[in-house]
Formats: structure tokens, C-alpha cells, sequence
């Protein structure tokens, strides 16, 4: 289930709709990631991340900060957070050191805010050699 700690790809849209109005009646929190066509190297990457997490404007755009920013996450109300990354087959033209890193930080994002007893997922929207690519990333767990 998409609302389960960790990453997650979805290649059905409808259960995708469904996970998204199951994560609203449950007070996640939601941010939607469009990674669209141009998401295809680092510093695209890195501008959609900052627009689609709502970063402030001096977010330093490297991993760093990145992993940082997911942890200063504001709890207010919310039960949980859910990241969906749209479009998400752009990352495929990424180099796979930065893909392994991006699955890496999500997944460490998720063990941090379990430790808070706060849910936090990723969802990558996309093909099913997306969900090959970031299953392959999610083994290695290597940061570059």
C-alpha cells in the first residue's frame, strides 16, 4: 500500500488516485513532485525538488540538503507525509549514482520520521522499467 513507510512505484493511476484520496482523508500531508521531461540530470532535478517540496529559496540543491530538508518537514497536523513523483520515467535519464542516491535519501527520509512515529512514503509514478530502475536502486542504497 502506498501509504506504508518507504517507496513505492505505481504504474496504475487509478490505485495512484485512490492511495491520494485514501492519504487526504487521513491528514498526510502532500506534495507532488512533477519531474516531467526535463528532470533528465542533477540540477533539473534538483529545481523541481525545490518547487514541488516547497523548499525555501536558499536550499543549497545538492543531496545534503536534500536529506536535511526532509527531516525539517513541519508536523503541525499532519499524520504523515506523501511524496509523489510524477512523471517519474524522467529519472531513468538520470546517471544510475544519482538515481540510487535520490532512493537512498527517501528511504533513510522514511526510517527518520518512523523513528517519530510518523508515516513518510514516495511514490514514483511511472513505466515498469521505472519500478525495475528504482527496485535496482533500492538494493544498493549507494550515495555518491
Amino acid at each position: 500500500m502506498i501509504l506504508e513507510p518507504g517507496i513505492h512505484v505505481e504504474t496504475n493511476l487509478d490505485s495512484l488516485a485512490q492511495a491520494l484520496r485514501e492519504a487526504e482523508q487521513n491528514g498526510f500531508r502532500l506534495f507532488n513532485i512533477d519531474l516531467g521531461p526535463g528532470a533528465g540530470n542533477k540540477q533539473e532535478l534538483f529545481d523541481r525538488l525545490k518547487i514541488g517540496l516547497s523548499l525555501p529559496e536558499y536550499f543549497g540543491a545538492n543531496w545534503d540538503a536534500l536529506e536535511e530538508s526532509l527531516r525539517d518537514f513541519e508536523i503541525g497536523q499532519n499524520t504523515g507525509f506523501l511524496l509523489v513523483f510524477g512523471s517519474a520515467d524522467a529519472l531513468l535519464r538520470l546517471p544510475p549514482s544519482d538515481r540510487r542516491t535520490l532512493v537512498s535519501i527517501q528511504e533513510e527520509a522514511a526510517r527518520f520520521w518512523q523513528t517519530e512515529g510518523v508515516p513518510f512514503s514516495s511514490v514514483f509514478v511511472g513505466s515498469a522499467g521505472l519500478a525495475e530502475a528504482i527496485a535496482s536502486a533500492n538494493e544498493r542504497h549507494v550515495r555518491s
